[in-house]
């Protein structure tokens, strides 16, 4: 099962787009299912959420159905049959940011699902992840799937490897102590940037405080001006930036309990609600939600699946998960809408449509 890629308003609702930035390249992607597989793993982990794990192994079979033999991941499925997009150039087998997606979610899988399967694909991609760092952000993404599996085995040799690559990490870094994506690139990007939850959840892990005060440090000095000022800034202001951020914060709060970075994570959190340029909530707790991001002073109308995930995500402690259920694909379902993320269809409740949104608690219709 995968998950519709884009939903675009068109004045009277939302429609699904397919993506097509480089020309066509498909209807559904690896690096939005393996988000939603982490998602509903967690959810039904740590609350019980009655449909996580059948959620997640729904998108756990898109995910593993687009693994390439070399271990390495094709990104894009150019029609609802499955039919992979082997050719393009967001696409092709072993491509670093997808390829690092899908590794997590196979890490989860491995770490909380009985199914040897798992392992045994998470350890062919370890392999085609194993060489030497590029890209710092892509080392973070790898690090927290080994992170996964090593909590759960406590194997020394996932530890070793979460040494070496927390080390790289930890390298990159300006001489003020921001970390970098790479010693070439000084300026800094938000979204997708997990270094410092990387570094933090490692140094907890392995007892490295070290690592820990580093992710502290980059928090105050590369977080902490873009949360104060909403965010805000010459450019759209996009969700996934704003959820890395509060990833991140909550990463190094757990690890370090400074209350400094405690506040920033809640002020973080506030601009989905509307602590930003428009003044308005880019979650929309009545109807699930989560938009785009913020155009100038105004929230996008655009509501898809990174924006949707990424702020379950970023909320996830806050989110009523016993209201939630997640639709029944039939047998022949191959996807569903980015956008009912944190939508719930009740069907145990007296007199309710099946697709009847249901909101948090308190939240006006």
């Amino acid at each position: 099962m995968g998950l519709v890629i884009y939903a675009e308003s068109d004045g009277h609702g939302l429609r699904t787009e397919h993506a097509d930035e480089t020309g066509f390249e498909g209807v559904t992607c690896v690096d939005d299912a393996a988000r939603a597989a982490c998602l509903f793993l967690e959810a039904w982990r740590r609350h019980g959420f009655r449909d996580g794990r059948r959620a997640a192994e729904g998108f756990l079979r898109f995910v593993c159905h687009m693994q390439h033999d070399n271990g390495g991941f094709y990104n894009f499925a150019l029609d609802w049959e499955g039919d992979i997009n082997r050719t393009g150039g967001t696409s092709w087998p072993g491509g670093q940011a997808w390829t690092a997606r899908g590794f997590q979610a196979l890490g989860k899988a491995a770490a909380y699902l009985a199914k040897p399967e798992y392992r045994e694909r998470f350890e062919r991609c370890l392999a085609h992840e194993r060489p030497p760092m590029q890209f710092a952000e892509i080392r973070a993404l790898q690090a927290l799937a080994v992170l996964t599996v090593y909590r759960s085995t406590l194997d020394p040799r996932l530890g070793a490897i979460l040494r070496e690559w927390a080390d790289e990490i930890a390298a990159c870094r300006d001489a003020e102590g921001r970390l970098l994506n790479h010693p070439a690139e000084p300026e800094i990007h938000l979204w997708g940037r997990e270094q410092p939850k990387a570094l933090a959840l490692v140094g907890m892990a392995l007892d490295s405080p070290s690592l820990v005060e580093l992710a502290v440090r980059d928090a105050r000095l590369a977080l902490a001006p873009s949360v104060r000022r909403r965010f805000e800034g010459p450019q759209t202001q996009v969700t996934f930036e704003v959820t890395t951020t509060i990833k991140c914060l909550r990463a190094v709060w757990r690890a370090s309990h400074d209350p400094e970075i405690l506040s920033l994570m809640h002020e973080a959190r506030a601009w989905l609600r509307g602590r930003n340029a428009a003044c308005a909530p880019v979650y929309d707790a009545a109807s699930g939600l989560v938009h785009d991001g913020v155009d100038e002073t105004r929230v996008s109308a655009n509501s898809g699946a990174e924006a949707n995930v990424e702020g379950a995500m970023a909320l996830f402690e806050e989110l009523p998960w016993a209201l939630y259920s997640f639709p029944v694909p039939s047998p022949h379902q191959r996807h569903t809408r980015g956008e009912s993320i944190l939508r719930t269809h009740p069907a145990r409740s007296p007199g309710a449509s099946p697709t009847l949104l249901v909101p948090e608690p308190g939240a006006s219709q």
